[in-house]
C-alpha cells in the first residue's frame, strides 16, 4: 500500500469515528457527543478496570497497550510480535505500578490529536501485518474492519454485521479522505507584468 493510500485510510477512519455514527442520523445527539466522550475518558482515568474507547481515533487503552508491547493478536488467539512503534509516545509500561495508572496515562496520551493519529497509524500497520499473516488483501476495507473489529479476512468481514456496517459507513468518507491526502501539483510562480 502506497503512503498516500495509507494516509487516506487514517483520514477515513478518523472521519468515520467522528462523523459516521448515530449523531449523523439524529443531529440533536451531536450536542451530547463531547459529554459522552469525556465520560469515557474520565472513567478510564478514575474507575478501576475501565477500558473505554477514547476519541478522536476511538482506541481503547488495552489496544494502545498491545501496540506499545508490539503485540499482534491472531485469529486463533495466538499473539505474535511485530516491529510497530508509536512515534512520539512517552509511555513505558514498566514505569507504572498499576494497570489503572497505566491506562490513565495511555488515555491521556491517546486523547491528544497528534498522538491519536500516531496510535491509529500504528494500529493500522498492525492490520497490515495481520492481513499478510492471514493472506488477506490489504485495502482500505481490510484496515477499516481491522480497526473496528480486529478482523481482516474478507469472509469474516462479510459475516460480521458490525464490520460490514462500519465499512459501509466508511465508504462515504473515502473520496474526502483521498482528496485530503492527494498530492498537490506544484504551483506556478506568479509573473508580474512590467
Amino acid at each position: 500500500m502506497r503512503d498516500e493510500a495509507f494516509a487516506a485510510v487514517i483520514a477515513l477512519v478518523i472521519y468515520n469515528e467522528n462523523f459516521g455514527w448515530l449523531e449523523d442520523d439524529i443531529a440533536p445527539l451531536r450536542a451530547f457527543t463531547p459529554f459522552y466522550q469525556e465520560l469515557q475518558r474520565e472513567a478510564n482515568t478514575r474507575v478501576p478496570g475501565s477500558n473505554f474507547s477514547v476519541w478522536p481515533a476511538n482506541l481503547r487503552p488495552s489496544v494502545a497497550l498491545e501496540i506499545l508491547y508490539q503485540e499482534l493478536p491472531l485469529a486463533n488467539t495466538q499473539v505474535i510480535s511485530v516491529p510497530v512503534t508509536v512515534e512520539g509516545s512517552r509511555i513505558d509500561p514498566a514505569d507504572y505500578s498499576s494497570r489503572e495508572a497505566l491506562f490513565a496515562a495511555i488515555t491521556a496520551e491517546i486523547s491528544r490529536d497528534d498522538m491519536a493519529v500516531a496510535y491509529l497509524a500504528a494500529n493500522l500497520e498492525r492490520g497490515v501485518y495481520r492481513a499478510a499473516h492471514e493472506g488477506a488483501p490489504v485495502s482500505w476495507r481490510t484496515l477499516a474492519a481491522w480497526h473496528n473489529q480486529g478482523i481482516v479476512d474478507p469472509r469474516a468481514i462479510r459475516a460480521s454485521p458490525t464490520a460490514r456496517d462500519y465499512v459501509r459507513r466508511a465508504s462515504a468518507y473515502l473520496p474526502l479522505a483521498r482528496a485530503l491526502v492527494a498530492p498537490r501539483p506544484p504551483s506556478r510562480p506568479q509573473v508580474e507584468a512590467s
